[in-house]
C-alpha cells in the first residue's frame, strides 16, 4: 500500500474486546460502519 491509503480515516470506531456487543449494536444501527476490535 506504500502509505497511500489513510486507514485511520476509514475506521469509524475502536472498541476493546469486552465492548464487542456494543460495537455490533452500533454497526447494526448505522452509528458505526468500520469497527476495529483492540486486543489489549
Amino acid at each position: 500500500l506504500q502509505g497511500r491509503l489513510k486507514l485511520d480515516e476509514l475506521i469509524t470506531g475502536r472498541w476493546s474486546l469486552d465492548q464487542i456487543n456494543e460495537a455490533i449494536a452500533d454497526t447494526k444501527t448505522g452509528r458505526a460502519r468500520r469497527n476495529v476490535i483492540m486486543f489489549q
